[in-house]
């Protein structure tokens, strides 16, 4: 099973900055998302549109949505439309 994390929007009502950048505890929350991903999957994809995306996650590989229209729908068809197993989509 591939996991995937859905990492899109503006986070308007977070400052701007991507939500899973920022640490609770001294961690960031995207990296509490990977831990958990990582006990039940093979491999975790990022699915976002932001240009530094790629390093934001070592090793991990990273797509931008492959529709141009905005949510959470385009971003689940691209984490998809990459797999080739089945997928557990986060956000």
């Amino acid at each position: 099973m591939i996991g995937a994390i859905l990492a899109g929007g503006a986070s308007s009502r977070f400052g701007g900055a991507p939500k899973g950048l920022h640490t609770v505890a001294g961690v960031r929350i995207i990296d509490r998302v990977v831990g958990a991903l990582r006990e039940v999957s093979s491999e975790v994809i990022l699915v976002s549109n932001a240009i530094d995306a790629p390093r934001w996650l070592a090793g991990a590989r990273v797509f931008a949505d492959v529709r141009g229209e905005r949510g959470s729908l385009v971003g689940i068809h691209t984490a998809l439309a990459q797999a080739r197993s089945s997928v557990l989509v986060v956000a």
